[in-house]
Order: C-alpha cells, then sequence, then structure tokens
C-alpha cells in the first residue's frame, strides 16, 4: 500500500512525513515554506546591506535571524546557522534574552532540518531554560507573554523530534507542554500545530479515531483564525488518516478540498503536497495513469519553486508506483534520483529510507547481494539518528529477503527482532505486518526453527501450531486498527476458519499435484472433493458467524444495561460515604476547636486535675482530626471511588504539589468553602487563603482562572 505525507508544524519549518510506498516504510522530509530560491536569495540579499550599517544593538540581532531564517529557505543551511549562532551570542553580549531564546529555536530547527537531533535538542533545550529564568523574574504581561509564545515553540519542536524517532511518550510529554504554553500566551496558531501534532502520534500508533479526532480540532482552529493556508495543511492531514484506513474515495474528497485551497492562493507547495498525496491514492487504488498524472504534476511544480526535499519526496512515490507496475528498473531510476538529493541536502533520515527502498527493489530482482548492501546501510543511517520505525521496517525487508532465499533462519531473526522492536514502539501497522509474516515462515519453513531468538527448537508439528498462533495475533492486531468491534469468541471463530480455509487451500494444492501421477478421473475426483468441503467449510462458518454475533450481541446489551446499574448504584453509595465522612470530620474538628475555647477558658482554675483531664481529651480529639495518615487514607478511598484516577492525574499534571497542596485541592474538589476546609485541616481559613494564592502563582494559572477551575479540570 502507497503511504502517504503527514505535516507535522514546526516553527519556522513543516515537517512533511512521507510514508513512500514500499509497504511499511516510514521516512522524514523538512521542506520550507518558500516562494522560490531567487526570492529567498533577493531578501537576504538586502539583509546583509543592513548588517553592514546595523550597530551591535537589538535591531542587528533581529537581522541576524531574519537572514538566517532566508539563507534557511535558500537551501544553504551553513550560512543559516552561522548566522544564527552569531545573534545568539550578540544577544548574550546584550543581554536582551529573549532575543537569545528565539536564536536558539532558530539554530535548532536549522539543526533539525539537517537531521542532526541531539544538537537541535541541545538548542531548544537552552531556549527552554532561557525562558524558564525570565519567568521567574518579570510580571510584564508583554514580556510574559513573547516568552510564553517562544517556549511553546520550542517544546513543540522538540515533540517532533521525539515523534520523528519514535519516542511517542516524550513526543506526548513535550506535545503538553507546549500545549499548556500555547494557550497561556493566547497563541492560537502553535496551539492548532501542537494539536495537529498530538494527531500524528495516535497516527503512527495506528490509533486512527483518535488521530481523526485531533486533526478536526486542529482544523476548527485554523477555521476560527481564518488562514486559508493552515486550513489546507489540516484538510490534506485527515485525508491521509482516510487513507490509511483504506477509505480511499473518503481520503480523496479531503485531498482534493485541501488542493482546491491551494489552488485559490496560489500556493504552490501546498498544491505539490497534495497532488502527490492524491497520486498515492490512486497507486493505490491501482489506477496507475491517474496516479502517473498527479505525481507529475507534483513534481513539475516542485521543480518549478526548487523544493529540493519536496522533489525527493515525489520521485520516491513515483519510485513506488513504478514498482506496482513492476517495472523495477524505472523505480531504481527514480530512487536513486532520491537519494541523490537527500545525500546532498544532509537529510539522514530521509537517506536512510531511500536506501531501505533500493534494498526492496534489488530484492525483488533477486540481486540479494546488493539488496543486503544498501539494507544495511540504512540499518546504521537509522540507528545513528535514532530512527526506530525505520530500523524496524528494515529489518522486516531483511527477514523477508531472507524467507526467499530460503535462509529460514536468519529470516526468523531479523523478523522476530522487528516485531520485538515494533511492539515497543506500539506501531500497530508493522507488528501487523511481522505477525503475518512470522505466520508464514513457520508454515513454510522446512528448518526447524526457535520460539524466540535464541529459544529451543521447534518440532515440525509445533512449528504449525507456532503458524497458527502468530496468524491469529495478526487477525487481532489487523481489527483493532480498523476498528472492528468483535467479541472474542466471534474473533477466534474466523481466525479458526481463514486458517482453516488457508490450510484446506494448502492441502488442495498438494493432492493436486500428487494426482498428476495418477489418473485423470483420479485428479478431478480429489478437485471435486476439495472444492466441496471449502464450500461447506465456508458455508458452515458463515452460519455459525452469524448465529454467534446475533447471541453475542443480544447478552453484550444485557450485561451492558447490568452494569451500568451496578455502576450507578456503586457511584452514589461512594458519594454519600464520602459526605458523611467528610461532615463528620468537619463536625469533629469543630467539637475540637470550642473544647479548646473551654480549656482556655479554665486555665485560670485551681484544680490541676481538672485541667490535665480536659487537655488529655482535647489531645485525643485532636488525633481525630484529618492530618492523621488514617484518616488521610481512609477519606483517599472513598474520594477515589467517586472521583476515579484523581490523585493519578493531579499529580502527572503537577508533580511538584506537596501533601498539604493535594489535599486542599481535594476539598476544593468537594465544593467546601473556605471555614469548611480549614475545619478539616485543622487551620485557620487565613492559611487556607494565603496557601491559595501560592498554589495559584506555583501552578502558573492564568489571571482569570482560580484553585477552583484547577480542581475541575483534573
Amino acid at each position: 500500500m502507497m503511504r502517504l505525507s503527514i505535516v507535522i508544524s514546526l516553527h519556522d519549518l513543516i515537517i512533511c512525513i512521507n510514508l513512500v510506498p514500499t509497504m511499511r516504510h516510514v521516512c522524514i522530509l523538512l521542506f520550507l515554506i518558500c516562494t522560490g530560491w531567487l526570492t529567498a536569495q533577493k531578501k537576504s540579499d538586502s539583509l546583509e546591506a543592513f548588517l553592514k550599517t546595523d550597530k551591535n544593538d537589538t535591531a542587528r540581532i533581529s537581522h541576524l535571524l531574519m537572514l538566517s531564517r532566508e539563507y534557511d529557505l535558500a537551501g544553504e543551511p551553513d550560512k543559516a546557522l552561522a548566522r544564527a549562532k552569531e545573534a545568539i551570542k550578540l544577544a548574550k553580549e546584550l543581554e536582551s534574552n529573549i532575543q537569545r531564546s528565539k536564536a536558539n529555536v532558530r539554530a535548532g530547527n536549522i539543526y533539525t532540518a539537517m537531521g542532526n537531533y541531539p544538537e537541535a535538542i541541545s538548542y531548544y533545550t537552552e531556549s527552554i531554560k532561557i525562558n524558564e529564568d525570565i519567568l521567574k523574574n518579570t510580571d510584564d504581561e508583554k514580556v510574559l507573554k513573547q516568552v510564553n509564545i517562544v517556549h511553546g515553540q520550542a517544546y513543540g519542536n522538540m515533540a517532533s523530534i521525539y515523534l520523528n524517532q519514535g519516542e511517542y511518550a516524550k513526543a506526548l510529554e513535550y506535545n503538553n507542554k507546549s500545549l499548556q504554553k500555547s494557550r497561556t500566551a493566547g497563541d492560537k496558531q502553535q496551539e492548532a500545530r501542537t494539536i495537529t501534532n498530538l494527531g500524528t502520534i495516535y497516527f503512527y500508533q495506528a490509533d486512527y479515531a483518535s488521530a481523526l479526532d485531533y486533526y478536526k480540532q486542529a482544523l476548527a482552529l485554523a477555521e476560527e483564525g481564518e488562514s486559508k493556508y493552515d486550513i489546507a495543511l489540516k484538510l490534506g492531514n485527515i485525508g491521509i488518516v482516510y487513507s490509511e484506513k483504506g477509505d480511499y474515495p473518503e481520503a480523496l474528497t479531503w485531498y482534493f478540498k485541501a488542493l482546491k485551497i491551494a489552488e485559490e492562493i496560489s500556493n504552490k507547495q501546498l498544491q505539490s503536497s497534495n497532488l502527490s498525496n492524491i497520486g498515492g491514492t490512486y497507486v493505490n487504488q491501482g489506477n496507475y495513469e491517474k496516479a502517473l498524472e498527479f505525481l507529475n504534476r507534483s513534481l513539475k511544480l516542485k521543480e518549478e519553486i526548487s523544493d529540493l526535499n519536496g522533489i525527493a519526496s515525489t520521485l520516491g512515490n513515483l519510485g513506488g508506483l513504478y514498482i506496482k507496475k513492476k517495472d523495477l528498473t524505472k523505480a531504481l531510476e527514480f530512487y536513486e534520483r532520491a537519494l541523490k538529493i537527500t545525500k546532498e541536502l544532509n537529510d539522514r533520515l530521509q537517506t536512510a529510507s531511500v536506501l531501505s527502498n533500493i534494498g526492496l527493489v534489488y530484492s525483488n530482482m533477486d540481486k540479494y547481494a546488493e539488496a543486503l548492501k544498501y539494507y544495511e546501510e540504512s540499518l546504521t543511517a537509522s540507528r545513528e539518528i535514532v530512527d526506530r520505525n525505520g530500523e524496524a521496517v528494515t529489518l522486516g525487508y531483511i527477514g523477508s529477503m531472507h524467507e526467499k532465499m530460503k535462509q529460514f533462519k536468519k529470516s526468523f531473526d531479523h523478523l522476530y527482532r522487528s516485531l520485538a522492536l515494533a511492539d515497543s514502539l506500539g506501531t500497530k501497522y508493522i507488528v501487523k505486518g511481522q505477525y503475518l509474516h512470522l505466520s508464514e515462515l513457520y508454515q513454510n519453513s522446512t528448518t526447524p526453527l526457535p520460539d524466540t531468538v535464541g529459544g529451543k527448537v521447534l518440532n515440525l508439528e509445533q512449528m504449525r501450531l507456532r503458524a497458527k498462533y502468530y496468524y491469529e495475533r495478526y487477525i487481532t492486531v489487523r481489527d483493532i486498527i480498523i476498528n472492528e468491534e468483535n467479541t472474542e469468541k466471534t474473533v477466534r471463530t474466523e481466525m479458526n476458519y481463514e486458517f482453516s480455509k488457508k490450510e484446506a487451500l494448502a492441502k488442495a494444492e498438494q493432492d493436486k499435484k500428487e494426482a498428476l501421477a495418477g489418473a485423470e478421473d483420479r485428479r478431478r475426483q480429489v478437485i471435486y472433493i476439495s472444492i466441496i468441503s471449502l464450500l461447506l467449510l465456508m458455508g458452515v462458518a458463515t452460519l455459525l458467524v452469524n448465529k454467534k454475533n446475533r447471541v453475542i450481541a443480544r447478552q453484550q446489551h444485557v450485561l451492558l444495561e447490568t452494569e451500568k446499574r451496578k455502576a450507578e448504584e456503586e457511584l452514589e453509595s461512594a458519594r454519600k460515604l464520602l459526605l458523611n465522612y467528610t461532615e463528620n470530620l468537619i463536625e469533629k474538628n469543630k467539637v475540637i476547636d470550642e473544647y479548646q475555647k473551654e480549656i482556655e477558658k479554665l486555665q485560670d482554675l485551681k484544680s490541676a486535675e481538672l485541667y490535665s483531664e480536659k487537655i488529655e481529651t482535647l489531645d485525643d480529639l485532636n488525633k481525630a482530626t484529618l492530618l492523621t495518615n488514617e484518616d488521610w487514607d481512609k477519606f483517599k478511598d472513598l474520594f477515589e471511588q467517586v472521583y476515579k484516577g484523581f490523585f493519578v492525574r493531579l499529580k502527572d499534571k503537577f508533580p511538584g504539589l506537596t501533601n498539604a497542596e493535594t489535599r486542599l485541592i481535594s476539598l476544593v474538589k468537594l465544593n467546601l468553602d473556605t471555614k469548611q476546609m480549614a475545619n478539616m485541616l485543622g487551620v485557620s481559613p487565613e492559611t487556607i487563603t494565603k496557601t491559595k494564592y501560592r498554589l495559584r502563582k506555583k501552578v502558573e494559572l492564568a489571571e482569570n482562572q482560580d484553585i477552583e477551575h484547577l480542581a475541575e479540570s483534573v
């Protein structure tokens, strides 16, 4: 299946992830928003003239940053980097921290485009450190807004790098940080970019429902801003999800909407990207004539605007088209042209992908030595830049090639390593493919294979059982990806049916070969029996599946209704228990307070015995307050029954909270007033008010937000 271009937003850059047409391989293309090299060249010449007369002031820093961006657009990363570093140095000398932070982001973007992720992360990290120092030392709203904008961009760009490397947990963490900063600054554009990236994280994990949800949220934000460029980007991303799900007519609907807007605003960059994706979709539909038309149109536009990354992308898509058409010589020609460009651009991620694609072409040509050379080079490049998705895919390609060569043990080693890596990343589409390949390997291998790498060797019968196991896993993951909500029994019925059908077909083929040595009548008889058996099996299996579906649907409805009622009753009971427990604790602390006042009146009495007795009683009552660990644990248990996961979510969102602050927020969640909370915690109302104020500052709440809003948001 031909896979297409996802747009991940980066400040000053768009990272286009082009999933090239070699089944599952992921490659990254970085292309800049520009109107062509000549335009960028004219601007850079003008800015260089400004620098000759500039003083060493903040205006010069701004010109250096603008010049760095123009060199970047013109495809001159070395010059762009030199000007960005000059801006960093001057900003440091002038103690212009906001501009120094911006300059670090600019340098990070250039290193990202060059595929040098460790250097990019170091510059983004420095920007974040500068931002945090500024935020600690200023209350100026204008400055705070500027800093939060840059802060959100730095976090978002780091998230994009982690996403490209398959580090989904880190990508999610930094995207959430970017989203928080962007919303604090009111930066709708960066907010939309970050939400888009969240959609892409879920896309890569084959969670297409979540990906669509985030992409459509981003589209809504883009439509609020009325930026047709941003709207077109989001429309294209939605089309990609539908394409990945195999809903090609729906994908084309979204692509053509995006293309229409791109043509309205005369943006050749967007036009060429969507033309390429439309061409890729036609490849998946088998309409190669249409595919060639749109891919050639895309290539022509990219050449007009000197978009080298985009040219490499479309050349890769054309290579995939010719693989589909079985014209391997032509496919190799396009891939080699793409490889030359990616190496010139020092785009290591895309280079690793193209190398793997060339290896696939040579493998299909049965030139295994050449294929292995390119595969190994691709693996080395992927590991250097920590592209673990690319590594997993290439390992799978090598495994498939060894199976063709009847080198079953080597095939197993590579396929199993690919599966383990993809499973650790949560990349379902790779996992699905390797389950199927391993099933076929165990089914077809004439060499005994182990159950795991370095594990025990299986006999023939065990290998066939292992083949069935992996086929079942393939069916399960496939159904998860396409969102089929079958019950376990229905899935098992389908798995057994499909696997039995495969075995029946294999047996029929074997019987056919044996029958060729006998009489013609016997050969026909075996074929007829096999066909009739297969038809009967299909008919019976269909009836069983339909019957099971009806029964299970009725059972599920009754079960869901029962569980719903039970859950509602349990929740109501928990609410009552929590309310009663809270009221009791408040009442106890009121009694303690009154008792304290009474003891103060008795302090002047002569009866020391009476005073000691009262003091002892007061100490006993104090131990019954919520401040004791036992009562806090009881309170937490009841609270968690009503607000499941509250304390875990609170800790994830604000990891630096103290125990006292956590308790206060939980009481705010219960809508208690200040006096009630003071009674619960055994402190004065003034202490509660001060704690709330310090807490607002600590978690950086906006001016229009309070602790009640924080508690409700968790």
